[in-house]
């Protein structure tokens, strides 16, 4: 008999506590899905998603982390606010993000819980923007940064050399390819030896718009390094290697 009471005392404790760790939950917030930060080519467009785990959602707010001229501290502005009844508040005043917030929008009917996109990305988006969940009663809420970085030029892999077979006294020639602004100003090319970080002479490169052409001859140990593509604008610089695969007279000689 002893048993079955504290059995069934047992049960109803556990009861009590399911109950209260539900009720608990419904006063607790965590994002359960967040984006990373994000790199992205000038004049695209780039969508953050979030989803979160939340009871009473009272507002969710996007918006810029900027620089408070005063403090030099973070200062979270808000863009865009949707209220909890559904509607949304667009921050039309605030001179801070007046180079932005015209190109900022809500993704109607999104498969995320919160879902915001940038249009026609410039230099100066490359900053840090959150998501603000605000809960409960009190104004409690969670909140989330991602980074985003603008750039205005990337490596055109599908165009570039990967890798080359070569051997001693044998001519070859490379690309690497670029991806810039159609109004932009011509990439700047270098090549290095990697690891001797030897730097090739720039009359062995034949430079265009958007392309290097590197023609060597591998002789030297450091010739058959691997070949690494410096490209540059004014404001990005990105790097791609070219592995040289050094093959002996005998097997070259099928190339012959």
């Amino acid at each position: 008999m002893t048993s079955i009471v504290f059995s069934k005392i047992k049960a109803i404790c556990v009861l009590f506590a399911t109950l209260f760790v539900l009720a608990a939950s419904d006063d607790q917030i965590y994002f359960s899905s967040k984006p990373k930060d994000k790199e992205v080519f000038l004049g695209e467009t780039v969508q953050f998603d979030w989803d979160y785990v939340v009871g009473d959602v009272g507002e969710v707010r996007f918006g810029v982390v900027i620089e408070d001229p005063e403090t030099k501290g973070d200062q979270n502005i808000a863009i865009y606010s949707r209220k909890k009844d559904g509607t949304t508040v667009f921050n039309n005043m605030m001179d801070q993000i007046a180079w932005i917030r015209d190109r900022v929008d809500i993704v109607p009917k999104a498969i995320r819980q919160a879902s915001f996109k940038i249009n026609q990305v410039k230099m100066k988006d490359s900053v840090t923007f959150f998501c603000q969940v605000f809960f409960g009663d009190d104004g409690r809420s969670e909140i989330d940064n991602v980074k985003l970085n603008v750039v205005d030029l990337l490596i055109d892999k599908v165009s570039s050399t990967l890798t080359h077979e070569s051997w001693v006294s044998r001519k070859i020639t490379v690309v690497c390819a670029v991806k810039v602004p159609e109004s932009g100003s011509n990439a700047k090319f270098s090549w290095t030896h990697i690891p001797s970080n030897k730097t090739v002479a720039r009359k062995f490169q034949d430079d265009m718009r958007s392309k290097s052409y590197l023609t060597i001859i591998t002789n030297k140990n450091e010739d058959f390094e691997t070949l690494q593509c410096r490209a540059e604008t004014t404001a990005t610089v990105k790097f791609h290697k070219i592995n040289i695969t050094k093959l002996s007279r005998c097997t070259s000689s099928k190339y012959n």
